[in-house]
C-alpha cells in the first residue's frame, strides 16, 4: 500500500491535470516544470558546487559524509527536452547523501535546439572526465526517466568505442523505448497522472529529429547487452514506462545476463524525484545506494586480486 505522502503527492498531481491544457506547448511544459525541484524535500548536509567537465557545465552535489570512493554521474530526466541541475539537485543531494559519495549532474544538451545525438555525446563525455579526474577511475552511473534512458545509451555507446564502462549503474523508471510500444503506454494511463502519451510522442520527435527511433542509441531497449557492467532497474507499477523496464529484464534473460530488477507496483513514474517528501522514495534511493556499495565492493576485490 501506498503511503498517505505518496498518495498526497498523487492527488496533487490528479488536480493539476485536471486544470492543464490537453494541447502540447513545449514552452508552456518547461515553464511548468522549472521549478520542479520544490516537489523533492530539501537534503540535510549537501552543499553544492557549479563547475566544468568536458566542457560541460554541471552541479556537484557533495555530502558531509563525503567518503571519496567513488562519483555518480546522474543523468537528469525530463523527455529530453526539459529539466535541468536546477530542478534535480536537491535528488542529487538525495542520492550524495545515500551514497556517502559526490554526485555530478551535468546540463546536457536538451531538444528541439540540440537534438539526438547531442545530449548522449555530452554524457560520455561527463562520464568519461569524472572517471579521468580519479586515480583510481572509479565512477558510477545513474539516471531517473528520459535520463535513464540516457544512461543505458551511454553504456552501449562507450562499449562499442571500447572506453572504459563504470563500475555500476542505476536505471530509475527509465524511458527506453522511442517508438513508445510497451503495452503499459496504453494499459496504465489510467493510472499515471504523470506522464502523457501524446506529450511524450511529440517531445521525442522533438529529440529524434528525424533519427530512426529504433536505433539503439535513441531507443537502447533494442540493443544487445552483452558486456555491460553490473545493472539495476527499479521501475514503478503505475508508469506509461512500466513495460519498457520489464521489457528490458526479459532482453537481458533471453541474451543469458544477469539484471537486478525490482517493480515498485504502487508508485507513479520516477516517484524517487519526491526523495524527503514521500518514504519509498527514500527507499529506493537507499537500496540503489546498497546496489552501488556490493558492485564498488566487488570491483575493489577484483581490482585488488588482479594487483
Amino acid at each position: 500500500m501506498a503511503s498517505p505522502q505518496a498518495k498526497a503527492i498523487e492527488n496533487q498531481f490528479r488536480l493539476m491535470r485536471s486544470l492543464s491544457e490537453t494541447v502540447f506547448d513545449l514552452d508552456q511544459e518547461r515553464e511548468n516544470t522549472c521549478d520542479a525541484h520544490e516537489l523533492t524535500g530539501q537534503p540535510d548536509g549537501v552543499r553544492y558546487e557549479r563547475d566544468e567537465l568536458a566542457g560541460i557545465s554541471v552541479l556537484r552535489a557533495i555530502p558531509e559524509r563525503d567518503l571519496g570512493r567513488y562519483s555518480v554521474v546522474f543523468l537528469h530526466g525530463g523527455a529530453f527536452c526539459l529539466m535541468s541541475s536546477r530542478t534535480h539537485h536537491r535528488l542529487a543531494g538525495h542520492v550524495a547523501s545515500a551514497c556517502k559519495a559526490r554526485v555530478i549532474l551535468p546540463d546536457y544538451a536538451l531538444a528541439p535546439e540540440r537534438p539526438f545525438p547531442a545530449a548522449l555525446q555530452e554524457c560520455v563525455a561527463v562520464l568519461g572526465a569524472a572517471q579521468d579526474e580519479r586515480s583510481d577511475g572509479m565512477a558510477a552511473l545513474m539516471g531517473d526517466s528520459a535520463g535513464g534512458g540516457l544512461a543505458l545509451s551511454v553504456l552501449l555507446q562507450i562499449r562499442d568505442q571500447g572506453a572504459t564502462p563504470p563500475f555500476a549503474a542505476v536505471l530509475m523508471a527509465p524511458w527506453l523505448d522511442l517508438t513508445l510500444s510497451s503495452p503499459s503506454v496504453r494499459s496504465a494511463a489510467g493510472s499515471d497522472v504523470i506522464l502523457a502519451e501524446d506529450n511524450l510522442r511529440r517531445m521525442a520527435e522533438l529529440y529524434l529529429n528525424g533519427a530512426n527511433p529504433d536505433d539503439p542509441l535513441a531507443s537502447p531497449l533494442f540493443g544487445c547487452f552483452r558486456d555491460l557492467p553490473p545493472l539495476y532497474v527499479q521501475a514503478s507499477g503505475r508508469d506509461l514506462l512500466r513495460d519498457d523496464c520489464t521489457r528490458l529484464r526479459d532482453a537481458f534473460t533471453e541474451q543469458g545476463l544477469a539484471l537486478e530488477f525490482e517493480l515498485f507496483a504502487d508508485m507513479l513514474h520516477s516517484f524517487q524525484f519526491f526523495a524527503g517528501n514521500m518514504p519509498e522514495a527514500e527507499d529506493a534511493i537507499s537500496r540503489a545506494a546498497a546496489f552501488l556499495e556490493c558492485r564498488y565492493s566487488a570491483r575493489r576485490h577484483e581490482n585488488t586480486e588482479v594487483g
